[in-house]
């Protein structure tokens, strides 16, 4: 992402905001053509934290930030808004603005859900958790596959509601045709170093 912004800010016709959530009390910060926006998550407690790490994989993180989005928008007034990955958080504002937005794909959760077990083993060899250490930590096979799975739901769905998407090989141009039909795909190579 700074490599691709140092590519943006070096033609001073072009100004960029980034977005990004963050637990610490920040403020807008402006340098040069380019704008900081903090969105200010709340802290969660010491129980919210054990209830989302015993059984978060259950209830998928819908918080959109969609007000929050809204008003950077009107602050800064952008003409697309450019989406790093499915897992952002913000990702969630897909559909819901008359902005277009594009999703940059960097990685793929549903194929790899799909794949995750070797031939000839399934999730019903770990029907039993084989030590308490892993029950109680949640850190086995069978949490990460359910983690995964639910997950992989989630980005099935929002797929249905991204129109651009970017990627730079022909697996993202493949899987953005399986479950995004709709979408116009780009090919844009990663800027990897100045």
């Amino acid at each position: 992402i700074a490599s691709l912004q140092r590519l943006f800010i070096s033609d001073n016709n072009i100004e960029l905001a980034l977005a990004f959530v963050t637990e610490t009390q920040l403020e807008k910060k402006q340098d040069e053509n380019f704008t900081y926006y903090p969105i200010i998550s709340q802290r969660r407690t010491r129980w919210q934290k054990i209830k989302e790490y015993y059984g978060g994989y259950k209830n998928p993180n819908k918080v959109s930030y969609l007000n929050e989005v809204q008003n950077i928008i009107g602050d800064f007034r952008p003409n697309i808004i450019h989406v790093f990955g499915m897992e952002n958080p913000m990702v969630n504002v897909l559909g819901e603005l008359k902005i277009p937005q594009i999703v940059h794909l960097q990685g793929l959760l549903i194929p790899c859900q799909n794949a995750y077990w070797p031939a000839g083993i399934n999730e019903k060899n770990f029907i039993r958790v084989t030590n308490k250490r892993e029950w109680l930590l949640r850190n086995g096979f069978i949490y990460s596959f359910n983690s995964m799975k639910v997950r992989s739901v989630r980005e099935k769905e929002l797929f249905t509601k991204v129109k651009y998407v970017m990627g730079r090989t022909q697996w993202d141009r493949n899987i953005t045709e399986l479950f995004a039909p709709h979408a116009k795909y780009y090919h844009v190579n990663e800027v990897l170093r100045p």
